[in-house]
Formats: C-alpha cells, structure tokens, sequence
C-alpha cells in the first residue's frame, strides 16, 4: 500500500492523458449520471454511451481539483481517484477513472490525508 507521500506523489502526477473519464456531481450519491456530468477527453477507448460528452477541458478541470485537494482525496478499486470538495452545505464529487496503464496495483482503497494501516 502507499504512504501518504507516495500517494500525494501518484495524485501530483497525473495528467489529463492519464484519465479515460471525469465525473463531476452530488456527493454520496449514485454515480450513474443522474445525479452529475460524466465528460471524456475522446471517445477512443471509452464506452460510446459518453460520445456526447467529449470535453477535454472538462476532464482537465476535475483533475485539477482533485490535485488542488489531494488530501481530501482517496483512491478506489485502483483506478478510481475520488474527492468530496467543498464547504459541508456544498460539496461537490470530483472523480476520475484512470487509464490501465496509471491504475494503482495495489487494490486497496488509499487515502492521501491518512497513514497507511
């Protein structure tokens, strides 16, 4: 597993071409699309269900966020980079979905503002 440093390090270095899909939505709610935005940088790669939602500038936002909060940020199923950001009455989901070739080997959720177990 990695340590908070590693995990801020992993956070800080990925780049747009790194993610295949961003979400942008309701916290602590389904991730379907019903309660947020999906967006992809092509749709080379990804399910054609997100063609419409070709947005790289989208997709480079949420990154950006979610590196702007790296510590309130975790990492699921290897892949997956999550963030619940902003203030309680307004917090907002940030994800992305990484490439294969980005995905953390060790599938263990990772959280960057706390020590490894």
């Amino acid at each position: 597993m990695m340590d908070p440093k590693e995990m801020s390090n992993f956070i800080q270095s990925l780049t747009p071409v790194d993610v295949q899909k961003a979400y942008f939505g309701q916290p602590r709610k389904c991730m379907c699309g019903c309660s947020g935005t999906y967006s992809v940088n092509a749709v080379t790669g990804v399910d054609e269900t997100y063609a419409d939602n070709v947005n790289p500038a989208e997709v480079t936002r949420i990154l950006r966020m979610i590196q702007a909060h790296e510590a309130d940020a975790h990492v699921d199923d290897g892949y997956i980079v999550y963030a619940d950001i902003g203030p309680a009455s307004r917090k907002k989901a940030y994800c992305v979905y990484l490439d294969e070739s980005r995905r953390v080997r060790d599938p263990k959720p990772v959280y960057a503002n706390t020590e490894s177990e």
